[in-house]
């Protein structure tokens, strides 16, 4: 049970973040010596990453992905694919996704096309954009189904909430 008033307030204003780390501050030694300043510092800059990480967090959960964990990093370019680690890295960077291009991949059967779909995705989310994973065959027929149910204009109005789909 918290008893101190200002963890009372931080807590009542969602300020989680700033409260776990005015604990730690508190229980911590050595931490007298740190400045009012220091001290707002510190607590402001945990609020600030507890809630970037809880956005990516959203966005992956909302995203879909297939392959949740599949990430560029872990791309092996030394496989027989064909992919060009410079020009995947620059993939990665998201100017396709700012400057609103598509990026379609193509590839044979089991050459790890959803799986680098997915990792494009996990970049992007990263970056701060809205991602969708959904499969080509799935998205049509989803398509086709709202037009013969009528839901067709709500359907296509949801999609341009993604920066990749």
């Amino acid at each position: 049970m918290l008893t101190n008033p200002t963890l009372n307030q931080m807590q009542a204003l969602g300020l989680t973040g700033m409260a776990a780390a005015w604990r730690e501050l508190t229980e911590q030694s050595g931490t007298n010596e740190l400045s009012r300043d220091e001290w707002l510092g510190l607590m402001l800059d945990r609020e600030v990453t507890l809630r970037a990480d809880k956005r990516i967090r959203n966005r992956l959960a909302s995203a879909k992905l297939r392959f949740a964990q599949a990430c560029i990093e872990d791309i092996d370019f030394a496989a027989a694919r064909g992919l060009d680690r410079r020009n995947t890295m620059a993939l990665a960077q998201g100017q396709w996704l700012t400057a609103h291009e598509g990026l379609i991949i193509t590839g044979h059967t089991g050459t790890g096309k959803s799986w680098l779909a997915c990792a494009f995705g996990r970049q992007a989310a990263r970056l701060g954009h809205s991602v969708l994973y959904v499969r080509v065959p799935r998205m049509f027929e989803d398509l086709a189904l709202a037009r013969l149910d009528g839901s067709f204009p709500r359907l296509i109005g949801t999609h341009p909430r993604w920066a990749a789909l």
